[in-house]
């Protein structure tokens, strides 16, 4: 009789793997997506959802256009400190992982590490945005940030834009 475990076990981690995966470019991109694009992601109305969109696009589609601007060049410029990885350095992951899954034996220690750097990447990209958010907020006066919050209002209400609707800020 054949023992299945270890087909099953390497079954198992490749999933674990693409859903670790997953959620690390998931986390990443609801932010991007709300840079470049004003939403997108997956979310309920009224910042409901489980996705992402329900947690970070509303704060950023609500600030007014200079500031949003303010943000994402600040988090280009790092100038809170946490640089994001480079595009030849989130390859180089990519294929690292992609090394680890095709050796034999499959090193589960060495997954979790490049999981970990991936990780670490994504988390410092949202750490710095969170900080310089706070700091753009910070610098509103009191009538700036009470007309903030009614806009933040305004885009929980709506829910997340539909790729078929044009948001207003594109036309």
């Amino acid at each position: 009789m054949v023992d299945d475990k270890p087909q099953r076990r390497k079954w198992i981690m490749r999933l674990v793997l693409a859903v670790s995966l997953g959620l690390n470019l998931l986390f990443v991109g609801a932010f991007a997506g709300a840079a470049y694009r004003g939403a997108g992601g997956a979310g309920a109305r009224n910042g409901e959802g489980t996705g992402l969109r329900g947690y970070a696009a509303p704060y950023v589609q609500a600030l007014p256009r200079d500031k949003r601007r303010a943000l994402f060049q600040a988090l280009r410029d790092n100038r809170a400190g946490a640089a994001p990885l480079s595009r030849n350095a989130r390859r180089a992951l990519y294929q690292q992982m992609v090394s680890v899954l095709r050796a034999t034996p499959f090193d589960p220690a060495e997954a979790e590490q490049v999981l970990g750097a991936q990780r670490d990447a994504v988390l410092g990209v949202h750490s710095t945005a969170q900080l310089i958010w706070l700091e753009e907020v910070t610098e509103m006066t009191p009538d700036e940030r009470a007309s903030y919050a009614d806009d933040l209002e305004k885009v929980l209400a709506r829910g997340p834009r539909r790729r078929d609707r044009p948001n207003k800020r594109d036309r």
